[in-house]
């Protein structure tokens, strides 16, 4: 059952892909070029591939210094030509693909913390059904949908690493913010802010500030761009000096090319109005205002939830199947068992036990008969065995998720085995089901005489 559930789900994570794919992608060369940035782009893309210069941004036959971002997305355009040739279509690929990578990224991201699918196709949704994705993003030529693509991840990686203190998410964040300011210049380093207040909130400034790959990451990062700009300037005399009039001084400061809008411009852009995909946000709240306290006590609650009493090892089968811990404790949910002594557990652990008991010294409330049936039941089990069994000691431990995965491995050896070298499952099948089908001819007619000879027909 579990697996067929398994492959449903993921037939409908392939079918949602899918969907999302047929949206980006469907008659993308069907609209003309926009005006100003996407057909700027486009003639920066064509000028390189005939002039054969990938080192900078070429416009028509010179270095161009009115678009100053880093060429990496204009790149990616010449590789999409060179491969389908100038068209629409082409010029807006790599945004339709950085889209869907995107909206990948979001769906695992909101799975992993959720551990509900539901709930990461809600988000999904909600990225991709905003006006302003669909119309100057996803698909047009411009930097955005790049530029989202890597913001993405390493607003992901870098939570990943606060979470996990994982070195290799930490690097992925170095990798991916670097190309975040290689594809728009300041505007990659847009929710570096919101990270730093982040750790600060979470108290977790000391693990970067302590980690050897932090410093080690940041010369890096900091080299590569650097690097970029200077030998862009070598090139180009005069370039970094219109990156600041065009990306940090004039351009926060003076009014450039004439331009009227009001100062609140942006903020108008994310008004209510563009917002197609607020029902789909309602649902999200709604759902978290129901369960607040769950999630306010564990943000990784996860609920499990059983078409019937399947008794009581079933149930922790289940538990361990979907457990992602180093770490797993087994205790009873009626609580006769303190979770109070769960962090003593964990203590052995560190201290290098790979399976920790809980044993009980004394059973308060419960009848001489319980206790020496309870007693009788371990010490004939114990004598039944070759395996050391712990005496008067119940469920409630601790395993690490090697003893897990080691025991998860025997039992699928031992079905492989029972059933790829013994025909005995076979033959058992079989005559339960020869059984159960002359059981059922036999009702069969014997309902047929009893109603036509008898004429006595059988209730039910």
């Amino acid at each position: 059952m579990n697996e067929i559930l398994i492959k449903h789900t993921r037939i409908f994570i392939c079918l949602f892909f899918v969907s999302i794919a047929f949206l980006l992608f469907f008659r993308l060369d069907h609209r003309t070029l926009h005006l100003w940035d996407e057909a700027r782009l486009a003639v920066n893309s064509a000028s390189m591939m005939v002039n054969n210069n990938y080192f900078y941004t070429n416009y028509l036959d010179a270095p161009d210094f009115w678009n100053t971002k880093p060429h990496l997305l204009i790149l990616l355009q010449v590789l999409s030509m060179k491969l389908f040739g100038f068209t629409e279509g082409s010029i807006r690929l790599p945004s339709a693909v950085a889209t869907l990578l995107s909206c990948g990224l979001v769906f695992h991201w909101i799975r992993k913390e959720s551990y509900q699918v539901f709930y990461a196709c809600l988000a999904t949704l909600a990225f991709i059904c905003t006006k302003f994705l669909i119309h100057h993003g996803a698909r047009a030529g411009d930097y955005e949908a790049l530029l989202m693509l890597w913001q993405l991840s390493y607003c992901y990686a870098i939570f990943e690493f606060i979470q996990t203190q994982k070195i290799h998410y930490l690097w992925l964040g170095f990798v991916t913010l670097t190309l975040a300011v290689l594809t728009k210049g300041i505007a990659g380093v847009l929710f570096v802010p919101g990270i730093i207040i982040f750790a600060v909130l979470k108290n977790k400034t000391n693990i970067f500030l302590t980690c050897k790959s932090f410093y080690i990451g940041s010369f890096i990062s900091v080299l590569c761009i650097a690097g970029y700009y200077w030998i862009h300037n070598i090139l180009t005399p005069g370039y970094l000096h219109n990156v600041y009039l065009n990306e940090i001084g004039e351009r926060y400061f003076n009014t450039l090319e004439g331009h009227t809008a009001s100062p609140w411009l942006y903020l108008q852009a994310f008004s209510f109005t563009h917002f197609y995909f607020l029902p789909i946000w309602l649902i999200g709240v709604a759902n978290l205002l129901m369960n607040r306290d769950e999630w306010s006590r564990n943000h990784f609650l996860r609920f499990l939830s059983f078409s019937r009493n399947f008794g009581h090892q079933i149930p922790v089968c289940a538990g361990l199947d979907i457990a992602k811990g180093e770490a797993i404790v087994i205790i009873d949910g009626d609580l006769q068992d303190p979770p109070e002594l769960i962090p003593q557990l964990y203590q052995k652990h560190l201290e290098g036990f790979n399976v920790v008991y809980a044993k009980r010294e004394l059973r308060k409330g419960e009848c001489l008969f319980k206790l020496t049936t309870a007693k009788l039941f371990y010490r004939i089990l114990s004598s039944m065995t070759s395996i050391s069994i712990p005496l008067d000691v119940g469920d409630f431990r601790l395993i690490d998720r090697k003893v897990l995965q080691q025991l998860q491995k025997m039992l699928k050896l031992a079905i492989d085995g029972l059933t790829s070298f013994s025909d005995v499952p076979l033959k058992v099948a079989t005559i339960l089901g020869m059984f159960a089908s002359f059981i059922s001819c036999f009702i069969f007619f014997y309902a047929l005489f009893s109603k036509y000879i008898l004429q006595k027909a059988l209730d039910g």
